[in-house]
């Protein structure tokens, strides 16, 4: 999996990833994108062409997954993930919603 500043985008605008991580014995990705309370957003995954096998990838937001997606020559090599499925008919966009916080005493 590669990554850049245009594998994330906001009201179909790309947007830059912050704080980009890569850790190889857990091959993970990790970053974070800037947010706008009420915009949607969807997240494009891309496998690097020059692979010649089968790989997976696994999409987690805040820590949940969102989808799993198969990559390679009988699979493809892009997926864009929009929403998250809710039921076998229905899905929702991802979309920011507004930070609330609590005192604690």
């Amino acid at each position: 999996m590669t990554t850049s500043a245009s594998d994330k985008a906001i009201d179909d605008k790309a947007v830059p990833i912050y704080e980009f991580q890569y850790f190889p014995e857990e091959r993970k990705l990790l970053g974070w994108i800037a947010s706008e309370p009420g915009l949607e957003y969807s997240v494009f995954m891309k496998q690097d062409t020059r692979f010649n096998y089968t790989t997976a990838a696994d999409l987690l937001i805040d820590g949940r997954e969102v989808r799993d997606t198969v990559f390679g020559k009988d699979y493809g090599f892009e997926d864009e993930v929009a929403g998250i499925t809710i039921t076998s008919t229905t899905s929702r966009p991802f979309s920011f919603k507004q930070l609330e916080t609590t005192d604690d005493p």
